[in-house]
């Protein structure tokens, strides 16, 4: 009987080898970047054609390669990096499993242009499926240029599945912020279809933080450091009245390195115990410079996860610094805790109570943590802006005209018409309804929403929505991330009446505003949130309708708000005559007690 287990060839198993390594343009940016990083360059360029599609080219100044080292870095697992087991453990370099560059090779058509400083001619290679096609003495700039052409050419299937342009473009912009916001002393550009999105001169963290996501991040961040002897922490915290819903701006660096991790996030959201609402969340960039020894990054293809000798230590410090920042910038004025007896326990290797076990908080939402609490002394504010909203329903007032008297008109609870007699506010939160059977009760803001949230969805779809003119132009410039995400959406935001058009690189001109915008934001802030809000709602495959929910969930009303009677009645006609009683986010917007609830209420 015949043999039936094969050697495969080496161009087969290289492909097999890049889908663990690269899934898409992205992950060939972050392996190309990370390789300029580890030669010592101080200036790196990314040229995209296509968003990565058609080529990838990165361009550094680094030490560069002799012809020899050129062609030995396309074989799978030749490194610089370590020589021996033991290197594995003490990792200082972005890379150091020889796999990036032969697992791309396998599966595009890759140009390496290279040079040391001192030579008179550096060398180009030419490989394409894995096989070298070309090898030749060359005029060149030191340092070295890679170029990838034709991503997944070779496999049509792995080709077919990646996204529109503007979706892969959106993941190397993220990729590219992660590097970028780990070596802020590296001068880094990134240029897409012949247009500059991101210009990054080399300084320190919080330059490099404000010229990746915006000059108005400044005043909302608080630093933090702390020094042990066996890690330094550092970084910036964003303070707790500019928390956010999305968890976009949240970074941890180890040594340099990305990486994430649910049970240090359980920290920081610890940290901020008492301050931020149940649904917000911190943003950071966190940094850990750490023995590599004590860690090992050697877990996951990525190299995005990494294990720590002893997460719990690691906790506690992250936990305490954070808190001891918040204090020290007077965004809290007491702590309940003695900081310095926090940092001799940590120091001495002791664990408080208040570390959980890594296991517990893994892969699950971020529960406030066990153990140690501090509170404000005075509530904190709500983040609404509830005192401008006389004409909050201005765009739906003319409705009310068109309804029954109120003490007339037939309500639609269930399968049941009703009609109620009259109709209050309590708590600055719900409207009840007094009617034949019972009572119905609305809670506002949800009901508001889900007004707005039907009429941007009728003017995207018939695209019919109405705008009012701003009196000059206002040219916003958003970081490269938004930029990509809002030119995605421009074409369905100007059909709700937003007068938006992109202007070339991360600008945008804003002309007009939706008529039923009424409140009191700049148009910067607005789309902002109106892009926090898009994020949130993934469950819409639909962009229409993700859209329409954003823009409802930021300009609805405020969670307390006293409302006319005439508001009132508005939300009664639209809600009880016209729509469903589940939110956007399905949670109850209108409940009905009838006789039959309402005894069961007082049984014993």
């Amino acid at each position: 009987m015949s043999n039936i287990i094969k050697l495969l060839p080496d161009h087969i198993a290289n492909q097999i080898a890049a889908g663990e390594v690269i899934q898409r343009p992205a992950s060939v940016v972050k392996e190309l970047m990370e390789n300029s990083i580890d030669s010592g360059a101080n200036h790196i360029q990314l040229i995209l054609k296509d968003s990565g599609k058609q080529l990838i080219q990165v361009v550094d100044n680094g030490k560069g390669m002799n012809p020899e080292d050129a062609r030995l870095a396309f074989e799978r697992h030749a490194t610089s990096k370590i020589s021996s087991g033991e290197d594995l453990f003490n990792i200082r370099t972005m890379g150091f499993r020889g796999e990036a560059l032969a697992s791309i090779a396998a599966v595009a058509r890759v140009e390496l242009i290279t040079r040391q400083e001192g030579e008179e001619l550096g060398t180009r290679i030419l490989i394409e499926g894995s096989e070298v096609s070309s090898q030749e003495p060359a005029a060149a700039l030191s340092g070295t240029s890679i170029s990838v052409k034709n991503l997944f050419y070779n496999i049509p299937a792995r080709r077919k599945f990646l996204k529109s342009d503007r979706v892969e473009l959106r993941h190397i912009i993220q990729e590219f912020e992660r590097i970028a916001l780990g070596f802020p002393q590296i001068e880094f550009s990134l240029h897409n279809d012949d247009s500059e999105l991101m210009k990054l001169p080399g300084g320190n963290l919080k330059e490099r933080i404000l010229n990746v996501f915006g000059k108005n991040l400044g005043d909302k961040l608080f630093p933090i450091s702390e020094t042990t002897d066996f890690l330094t922490l550092k970084g910036f915290a964003v303070k707790p009245q500019f928390c956010k819903k999305s968890r976009k701006e949240q970074f941890l660096f180890l040594n340099n390195r990305y990486f994430k991790s649910g049970y240090l996030h359980h920290a920081v959201k610890g940290a901020y115990e008492g301050l931020l609402t149940a649904d917000e969340q911190p943003s950071y960039f966190i940094f850990f410079d750490i023995d590599p020894t004590l860690v090992d990054v050697n877990v996951h293809p990525t190299k995005q996860e990494v294990k720590f000798q002893d997460e719990r230590i690691i906790y506690n410090l992250l936990r305490v610094t954070i808190r001891h920042g918040l204090g020290k910038h007077q965004l809290t004025p007491t702590l309940d805790f003695d900081l310095e007896r926090g940092e001799r326990l940590i120091a001495s290797g002791h664990i408080s109570d208040h570390a959980p076990n890594a296991a517990s908080t893994s892969g699950k939402a971020s529960p406030s943590p066990s153990g140690g609490s501090f509170q404000p002394s005075a509530p904190r504010r709500e983040k609404e802006d509830g005192d401008n909203w006389a004409q909050i329903f201005e765009g739906i007032r003319k409705d009310l005209t068109e309804q029954p008297g109120a003490d007339q008109m037939k309500l639609e609870t269930g399968e049941k018409k009703e009609v109620f007699s009259g109709f209050f506010q309590v708590l600055q939160r719900y409207v009840v309804i007094k009617t034949d059977r019972g009572v119905v009760l609305i809670n506002q803001q949800r009901a508001h929403e889900q007004i707005l949230y039907e009429q941007f969805l009728k003017s995207i779809e018939n695209e019919e929505g109405t705008s009012q003119n701003l009196l000059f132009p206002k040219t916003i410039e958003m970081a490269a991330s938004e930029a990509a995400l809002l030119q995605e959406l421009v074409p369905d935001l100007q059909k709700t009446g937003l007068q938006i058009e992109h202007f070339g690189g991360n600008s945008f001109v804003i002309h007009g505003r939706p008529a039923i915008w009424t409140r009191e934001m700049e148009e910067e802030e607005m789309l902002t949130e109106i892009l926090e809000n898009y994020r949130i709602k993934g469950e819409y495959r639909d962009l229409a309708k993700r859209i329409a929910f954003s823009m409802a969930r930021s300009l609805r009303i405020p969670g307390k708000k006293v409302l006319s009677e005439t508001e009132m009645s508005v939300l009664i006609s639209k809600m009880l005559v016209e729509k469903p009683h589940l939110d956007l986010i399905h949670k109850k917007t209108v409940v009905t007690l009838d006789e039959e609830a309402l005894s069961k209420l007082f049984k014993s």
